[in-house]
């Protein structure tokens, strides 16, 4: 922890007091490590090695504003994407803050800022063909979708969008408590379909279950032999929506995956899924499928925006259901306070969360 003086913001920039900050594995883990071939390296050589700062996403109250800003006022609850977030005060441009509306600074809002609108962006808008004016809606009851690392904290948002639409969803997670989670998120959709790969072969289910010719999207997450399984089982024309790879990160908790799935049939090559992710890759799999490393490159700004309201409005209505990890009747995250942000970063690499995990920084 580190204690700085307080700074008023420049023109076009506003301070925010944080209340709650998301944790994501990608993120915390490759910025602290300057990981090669990751933006985070050139950070570090940039900054000439000063202090990591953490915290991709954060959501809380407008404290000060800056000259010329005429968006935000004092008190305002917001949304605020790659400002630090492990912070009580974070100081970023006001066109990086979204207002929350009736929500507030809440952990579900910190889940939706950037899981959520990640899940929606990926799912609506990456590798969409765009032809037809874009009448015909990303997913319908024709698509076949796996999510893979489906009780994350992206993947639980991602499988209820996708069963949403109609399509048929199998959704991976490991451990028969986290399949028990989801199997109860996913109840009100026939035709989503759990998979603890702990106990099933992931490939021999869809196999079996999957119809010809294959999955129409693939929801990746997880990287290894999950992702080898979802490009083997993607029909001609399929997307597979690189999210992360959190089993190949350096402090994923060993053992966490199977080593191997059966099943997977002839493909190309794949490249490492770190250099894939991280330089945004799309990759050409033959027969008009294709591995996109960046989910964001097919939205623009309106869609994004799009997408953000609809993953709020989803949730304001019931539609779309937030886990937390570790929440209850009295506790909305077991993590409080800046000291224990190692712990909350601990918990997810340790493979056994269900939901998002989020850490309240501020402590009354």
């Amino acid at each position: 922890l580190t204690t700085v003086p307080w700074s008023d913001p420049a023109p076009g920039e506003v301070v925010v007091r944080i209340a709650y900050a998301g944790v994501n594995g990608g993120c915390e883990t490759f910025r602290v490590r300057a990981e090669a071939g990751t933006p985070f390296e050139r950070n570090w050589a940039a900054g000439g090695g000063a202090p990591v700062l953490l915290g991709a996403e954060g959501v809380g109250l407008v404290a000060a504003v800056g000259a010329s800003v005429s968006s935000l006022a004092v008190g305002d609850a917001v949304s605020v994407a790659g400002a630090n977030a492990f912070s009580q005060y974070v100081t970023a441009p006001a066109g990086r803050c979204t207002k929350l509306g009736p929500l507030g600074p809440t952990p579900a809002a910190v889940a939706l800022a950037l899981s959520g609108v990640t899940a929606a962006v990926a799912l609506e808008t990456c590798g969409v063909d765009k032809q037809g004016g874009g009448a015909r809606p990303a997913l319908s009851a024709a698509d076949t979708v796996l999510i893979t690392a489906a009780a994350g904290g992206t993947g639980h948002l991602a499988a209820q969008l996708a069963a949403a639409s109609g399509a048929a969803v199998w959704a991976t997670t490991g451990g028969e408590g986290k399949a028990a989670a989801l199997r109860a998120l996913l109840a009100p959709w026939p035709r989503a379909r759990v998979v603890d790969y702990r106990a099933e072969d992931l490939a021999i289910v869809l196999a079996a279950e999957c119809p010809p010719p294959g999955l129409s999207v693939a929801y990746e997450g997880v990287g290894g032999a999950l992702r080898a399984t979802a490009v083997g089982a993607l029909a001609p024309g399929g997307r597979v929506l690189a999210v992360g790879h959190i089993s190949e990160y350096p402090n994923a908790a060993p053992g966490r995956l199977p080593e191997g799935n059966s099943g997977v049939r002839d493909m190309p090559a794949l490249p490492p899924a770190h250099d894939t992710f991280w330089g945004g890759a799309t990759v050409d799999l033959g027969q008009g499928r294709k591995l996109y490393g960046n989910v964001w490159g097919g939205a623009d700004v309106r869609a994004v925006a799009a997408a953000r309201r609809g993953v709020f409005a989803a949730a304001a209505g019931g539609r779309l259901t937030v886990l937390v990890d570790g929440s209850g009747p009295d506790v909305d995250t077991p993590y409080v306070g800046l000291g224990a942000a190692a712990d909350a970063v601990e918990r997810l690499m340790g493979g056994e969360s269900v939901g998002k995990v989020v850490l309240r920084v501020w402590e009354n």
